[in-house]
């Protein structure tokens, strides 16, 4: 699954991280279409899937938003993205973002 401007694009492309469609070419697909308006959400999962879109996304001055690793029942995939992404929040799963 990837992002165009105005546009949602199924295709059937290479796996990445084992999966189709991947997280990580999803959000480097819509930071790419709508930059700094983008928010990419990191939530329970195995493996290291998500970290790398993420960061995209970061370096686009989107938000980046990870479960806390404490909470989630998987934690592998907050924790990767932790660890290579200067995330905006880390919060529950159940929560509010603050207001600015």
């Amino acid at each position: 699954m990837l992002l165009e401007r105005g546009k949602i694009r199924l295709l059937p492309g290479p796996r990445e991280n084992r999966n189709r469609p991947a997280i990580d070419a999803l959000f480097r697909s819509a930071s790419h279409a709508y930059r700094a308006q983008v928010i990419g959400v990191v939530l329970t999962g195995n493996l290291d899937d998500g970290a790398a879109g993420l960061a995209d996304i970061k370096a686009r001055n989107g938000i980046a938003i990870v479960q806390d690793p404490d909470e989630a029942s998987s934690s592998s995939m907050p924790a990767s993205a932790l660890e290579t992404t200067d995330v905006d929040y880390v919060l529950p799963a159940r929560s509010r973002l603050p207001r600015s």
